[in-house]
């Protein structure tokens, strides 16, 4: 069945609820949390447009992305006001797609919409306000002198030339060295932030970091020449705000998550549970002690899936593009 953008708004019309409706096709149920942050302004707000969110799933067999291009490549699922596609761009917007390809076509069309960064990961995991979601998660202060932004730039400026360099293999069709060196930088960063970390010498990891990292540059570097073509690709990433200070957005979404930031968080909310226990004992003796830690444990809420449920993006360029663009397209179909 065909589905375009004028029977979405055509179907919308039936039964109680006359609103303007967009139909948003996304790749997945998770995807929904981030897009509702995206596809939410004061027009929307204002002039109550519903928004309906579906996944390629409920229409056929396959799902995901591919199935998204597909139904747009064979005309099946046709983008208008009315019918949006929302996708992540993966290495799309970082790399740009071929002259004439179905990508280059998909990203161009007007009611079609991208992450810019790799994934929805990559969104959550925005560096600025995570501090303050762990603090809401485990209903405590953090006491330390530290900022997950500041470190995560200071990472990234570690990172930044042995991942370009795996990323441009990928770019120049190099497959197999690129799995070889991402297995390996994966490695790296998953044994150095897996397991209990000690969030007061956290510094003494971005050292460990930085040792293994210089090693796979000198491995790399050694099996493969890099000239000019690579310099000319960092040049694209920089015009695409892509840079030393936040690589962290391309990193591919799951490995940022399980592989660095999460754990960092998971570790900071242990951190200030710990001394939240030791307050309450300090403040309080015998049964009570034991009373108010209980009913302190049932306020904490696990820090990971606070993240995924955050509304703020701030510092978020990337977020903020998007974000811009499906404001405009509302403000030309609706206003």
């Amino acid at each position: 069945m065909k589905l375009t953008s004028e029977y979405m708004a055509a179907t919308s019309k039936f039964g109680s609820d006359k609103r303007e409706t967009i139909v948003a096709y996304v790749e997945s149920y998770d995807d929904q949390r981030l897009w509702s942050n995206i596809l939410q302004n004061e027009l929307v707000i204002n002039k109550k447009i519903k928004i309906l969110y579906k996944v390629p799933s409920l229409d056929s067999e396959a799902n995901g992305k591919s199935s998204l291009i597909k139904s747009f490549n064979d005309g099946s699922l046709v983008p208008g006001k009315n019918l949006i596609i929302c996708i992540d761009s993966d290495f799309d917007y970082a790399f740009g797609c071929a002259q004439g390809s179905i990508k280059e076509k998909l990203y161009k069309n007007d009611y079609v919409f991208q992450t810019y960064v790799h994934s929805a990961e990559n969104h959550y995991y925005t560096t600025n306000g995570l501090e303050h979601i762990c603090e809401m998660a485990c209903c405590s202060t953090l006491t330390l002198s530290f900022c997950i932004e500041k470190y995560t730039k200071s990472w990234s400026e570690i990172v930044f030339e042995l991942y370009t360099k795996i990323l441009f293999l990928r770019k120049i069709s190099e497959h197999d060295k690129y799995r070889i060196y991402l297995e390996k930088i994966n490695n790296v960063l998953e044994t150095i932030y897996s397991g209990k970390l000690n969030v007061i010498k956290l510094d003494v990891l971005l050292v460990k970091t930085k040792k293994e990292i210089t090693l796979l540059l000198e491995d790399i570097e050694k099996n493969h020449h890099f000239d000019v073509s690579y310099d000319d690709f960092i040049e694209e990433l920089y015009n695409k705000n892509f840079n030393k200070h936040n690589i962290n957005y391309l990193l591919r979404g799951h490995d940022l998550e399980n592989k660095f930031l999460s754990n960092i968080c998971v570790s900071l909310c242990n951190f200030m549970i710990t001394n939240k226990k030791k307050e309450i004992y300090q403040s309080n003796v015998g049964p009570k002690a034991q009373q108010q830690i209980n009913e302190y444990h049932n306020k904490v809420t696990d820090v990971v899936n606070s993240i995924k449920q955050r509304t703020k993006f701030l510092g978020n360029n990337f977020f903020e593009k998007v974000y811009l663009e499906f404001k405009l397209m509302c403000e030309i179909n609706f206003a």
